[in-house]
């Protein structure tokens, strides 16, 4: 039985049996890992959540409104951590250093690293 490229009744132009697929268009199954892949993130973005504050979000939509809120306010925490930085620098510069505190370093690297990739 051959199947041909018509618009009618039949098994689609792109569909390869011989992949294993079972009949299945091979779109179902990237779709289907990438929904297995989109599953283990949310996984773990509700784990670190967990770590960071004790929270456990039940829904994907719980994940994310938890990870933006946290987002949001680590966001404010470097900032405010950025100017007390800024503050001391300014204090060590102008002779005002009476705890005899190291000097900030001149840069410092993001608490949170680069994603990695699977």
């Amino acid at each position: 039985m051959s199947y041909s490229c018509s618009l009618g009744a039949g098994a689609p132009c792109d569909w390869d049996q011989s992949q294993g697929n079972h009949g299945r268009h091979p779109k179902a199954v990237v779709q289907r890992k990438f929904r297995r892949r989109e599953g283990e993130d949310f996984d773990e973005l509700r784990d670190i959540i967990k770590q960071l504050n004790d929270h456990n979000p039940r829904t994907r939509r719980d994940i994310l409104s938890e990870a933006s809120r946290l987002l949001r306010h680590l966001g404010e925490e470097n900032a405010n951590l950025r100017q007390q930085l800024s503050e001391m620098s300014l204090m060590q510069g102008s002779g005002g250093n009476s705890m005899d505190l190291p000097a900030p370093p001149a840069h410092t690297a993001p608490a949170y690293g680069p994603r990695e990739e699977s």
